[in-house]
């Protein structure tokens, strides 16, 4: 056979069958590897979503007014229930140490007599690092520690910080459902949350349990103990205001109107990341604001920023100049009469910092007191900034398709709805163009279907490229799209639709493997507002028909809505 003695041939058998073996076993190395990439990265969408849950649950809470303890009850709860950690002990500062508050499905007799020393090792390291602390990785020092850490196997330590103050100490065990290290950064912002929460409860303790009732008599003079009460009622329902807005501007305007109320600035600002990349500026500011402050720039490189990046707090403008001296970015704060700077953390490692000019009365300085009611506003803030830009961030995933990167059906439907009603307002015209790929099965049959999502991602991004920035692209469904096309009348509809039919049409796309190129068409679909449709669903039809009329007639065409087509089908 072949030529070949036995033993050679014998040989060549041999080599092919571990030739063969060795590609199955790549082969199955190679869809395990799939498999565990798709596994990790659903892992990851369902790790959000609960994450979403949680903090608007507990944002709630908070809101509502509610004492600490249900709001570490519904932490507990929560992290315990959906993120399926089995053990939780929450420690709470109390009478110089840290005891028990709450804890879940721990065994161990007398837990709530075991507290931490503010001088424990943990404490410490929590304190200075305000990190999660892996009991794997640094052996804890203390007795207490190494208890929970053997006897319980506890895996990590969370800090409840608020500012620069421990609170507590939130240890967990292991999830029965998740790698806890995946979890640990959601873990951590809803423990800067529980943190919220508690000092948001102190100020309420503070205040007292029950509110002042009726009027009071003309002449009567408020005690002290009851003005004080009063005045800390009335941080405390500004602060849960402040938790309740999910819109931005309204947001910042609303925090500088309660700071000028509460501490009686010359004048109040607040810097933000601009839309020109590695600069902040003035993005609000009350009306007595210098005007070298409302136009000024920082950088994000200059060094008071990293100042207050570093140490986010309250910084008095004296201290900053004694320890920067003269700079840019000091000498217009300093030159302006800014005296207070406070800085806050925003999502996606950016910064803001809020400015405070001389007090109105008698030119006094601000009191600690004054400055701990800055820092409080200034944390809720960046709560309330941070609620926001996840709440927003949900929004876009309910709106996004995930193969594309295009808007979906539902994010269409609503715009279209708006976008009618706006040309509607205007007396404008409003055009919707439906198109789909021709013969999408065909390449699906023919080159498997990964080439085909991998197609429709390059026709996504080429669509995105294709259409003005006041458009709307959205996938329709399948190997269908659309685009909603604002102030565009019957002529410039057909003009767009040809433009993008021969660019699809001429635009090489790549296979899975990137090796081979392919070649598409699309047929188009047109109608216009209000020559063809005043309501939503009518237009759309109107679209589908010409897009009808498009397949119908060779593909690879353009068709505008005429009333023809529907009296053909007849």
């Amino acid at each position: 056979m072949l030529g070949l003695d036995r033993p050679e041939l014998i040989l060549v058998l041999g080599l092919g069958l571990c030739c063969l073996a060795l590609i199955l076993a790549l082969i199955i190395l190679y869809i395990r590897y799939s498999s565990a990439r798709r596994q990790s990265a659903k892992s990851e969408d369902i790790l959000q979503n609960i994450y979403f849950d949680i903090k608007e649950s507990l944002t709630k809470t908070i809101a509502s007014g509610s004492p600490f303890r249900h709001v570490a009850a519904d932490y507990n709860n929560s992290t315990t229930r959906h993120f399926g950690i089995s053990k939780v002990v929450i420690y709470i500062s109390s009478r110089g140490k840290y005891t028990p508050l709450i804890w879940h499905n721990i065994d161990l007799p007398g837990i709530n007599k075991l507290y931490f020393a503010p001088g424990s090792d943990l404490v410490k390291r929590l304190t200075h690092e305000g990190q999660p602390l892996w009991f794997d990785k640094v052996k804890p020092h203390d007795n207490l520690a190494r208890l929970l850490y053997d006897k319980l196997d506890m895996k990590v330590a969370m800090p409840i910080l608020f500012g620069k103050q421990l609170y507590g100490i939130v240890v967990f065990s292991e999830s029965e459902l998740y790698d806890l290290r995946d979890m640990s950064g959601y873990l951590l912002s809803l423990t800067d949350q529980l943190a919220y929460g508690f000092e948001i409860s102190k100020k309420g303790q503070t205040a007292g349990t029950s509110r002042p009732r009726g009027k009071q008599a003309i002449g009567e003079k408020r005690s002290p103990d009851k003005s004080n009460r009063v005045e800390s009622l009335g941080l405390l329902d500004d602060n849960i205001g402040l938790l309740k807005i999910y819109n931005e501007n309204q947001l910042l305007n609303k925090f500088l109107g309660i700071i000028e109320d509460r501490l009686n600035p010359s004048f109040a600002f607040i810097f933000m990341p601009a839309s020109k990349k590695n600069f902040l500026t003035a993005s609000h500011v009350t009306k007595t604001v210098p005007a070298e402050l409302r136009k000024c720039q920082v950088k994000t490189s200059d060094s008071m920023v990293k100042i207050l990046s570093r140490d986010p707090g309250v910084h008095r403008m004296q201290h900053i100049l004694e320890a920067l001296g003269p700079g840019p970015g000091v000498q217009a704060f300093s030159r302006s009469g800014c005296k207070l700077l406070s800085s806050f953390p925003l999502p996606q490692r950016k910064i803001g910092f809020l400015g405070l000019g001389e007090k109105k009365t008698g030119k006094a300085d601000y009191s600690s007191e004054e400055i701990s009611v800055i820092e409080t506003f200034c944390q809720t803030l960046r709560l309330t900034l941070d609620n926001i830009h996840h709440f927003r961030k949900i929004e876009e995933l309910s709106y996004t398709d995930s193969m594309t990167g295009l808007y979906n059906y539902r994010y269409f439907y609503k715009r279209l709805g708006e976008e009618i009603l706006r040309a509607k307002r205007y007396e404008r015209f409003l055009g919707l163009v439906i198109f789909d790929i021709d013969q999408f099965k065909v390449i699906n049959d023919s080159h498997g279907h990964q080439t085909g999502d991998h197609i429709l991602k390059q026709l996504g991004m080429l669509i995105h490229n294709s259409v003005r920035t006041i458009d709307i692209v959205s996938r329709y469904g399948g190997e269908e799209f659309c685009v909603i096309m604002p102030e565009t009348d019957r002529e410039a509809c057909e003009q767009f639709m040809e433009r993008l039919r021969v660019k699809i049409m001429e635009f090489e796309f790549r296979d899975r493997s990137n090796k081979k190129s392919l070649n598409i068409s699309v047929s188009l679909g047109g109608a216009i507002y209000p020559t063809d449709a005043t309501r939503i669903d009518r237009l759309i039809y109107c679209s589908d028909m010409a897009l009808l009329e498009s397949k119908q007639s060779g593909r690879n065409k353009v068709s505008l809505y005429d009333p023809q087509f529907e009296k053909a089908r007849q």
